[in-house]
């Protein structure tokens, strides 16, 4: 535990020399050690799709306070994405966004979809047009990302920022 205590911290301090990022590298570490200490890892693994929405909403939480301008900063960001702090988690811009981006999300709703493990279970897994498909789907997916992010006004780059 010291050890991964340490390589956390120092994880935090390389990243920048503020207390966001010390913060960063410790959640990561408490998250960890409480995985290790209880066998929480263990037992979310037997529950594929838990363990992805659990990785995902971890890593989504830690990149606030990792990308927030102080402590209170991250606290009223952590506070908004939850629906406290007098906005509501679903509202007209939530719609507004969920609209414009609708192929956007069934695209990648379809990507999220583990096609190759289900076709590998069929005997035409490996034929020639199966996996002519898996890499065009995976390149379509690759260039509407592309045209996403060009497309977008935001910095596509967390370190650019800094």
């Amino acid at each position: 535990m010291l050890n991964l205590f340490i390589v956390w911290g120092l994880t935090g301090l390389w990243h920048g020399a503020a207390w966001t990022f010390v913060f960063w590298g410790l959640f990561f570490f408490v998250l960890i050690a409480f995985e290790k200490v209880t066998g929480f890892d263990k037992w979310i693994e037997r529950i594929p799709v838990m363990s992805n929405i659990y990785l995902l909403a971890l890593v989504i939480i830690g990149w606030v306070p990792f990308r927030a301008d102080g402590a209170s900063h991250s606290i009223e960001y952590l506070l908004s994405m939850f629906g406290a702090n007098a906005n509501p988690l679903i509202g007209v811009d939530t719609f507004r966004i969920g609209l414009e981006y609708y192929i956007t999300w069934f695209i990648g709703l379809a990507a999220c979809i583990p096609v190759a493990k289900m076709l590998m279970k069929n005997r035409y897994a490996n034929t020639v047009p199966a996996v002519v498909l898996r890499w065009l789907f995976a390149g379509f997916v690759l260039m509407l990302s592309f045209a996403i992010m060009g497309g977008s006004d935001a910095t596509p780059f967390i370190y650019f920022a800094f």
